[in-house]
């Protein structure tokens, strides 16, 4: 994946609560991509694998740009100039979160061994 995105990529818990229904971010600054969960919300272990995978679905996908208020988090990003883009996960279905999830369930199943169930209901 950091290969493909051409940044370190650090993934872990985020430094406070994401704020209301968010349950990852993806922040890239200049020299590396940061993948947060929020530790508030997580059941479990898999819940994490695709809160990260979505993640990776929106750096995979090239998407930019930061659609939805991610709390008191990262209230400093937009004081810090070397972040370059923000992106937030969340219940907020818009046109990149679901392509992003698009991409989470198919890299899922791929990482499991198994045939992608959407990709099964067409074949």
């Amino acid at each position: 994946m950091e290969r493909q995105h051409g940044y370190k990529i650090s993934v872990g818990p985020a430094p406070q609560s994401l704020g209301r229904s968010v349950t990852g971010v993806w922040m890239r600054t200049e020299t590396q991509s940061y993948i947060f969960h929020d530790e508030g919300c997580v059941q479990s272990d898999a819940f994490v694998r695709h809160i990260v995978a979505h993640e990776y679905g929106h750096i995979l996908l090239r998407h930019s740009g930061c659609e939805l208020s991610i709390g008191t988090a990262f209230s400093k990003v937009g004081k810090n100039k070397s972040v370059r883009q923000v992106l937030a996960r969340s219940d907020r279905w818009t046109s990149q979160e679901k392509d992003a999830e698009a991409i989470a369930v198919a890299l899922a199943a791929h990482l499991a061994g198994q045939p992608d169930p959407i990709l099964e209901l067409f074949g």
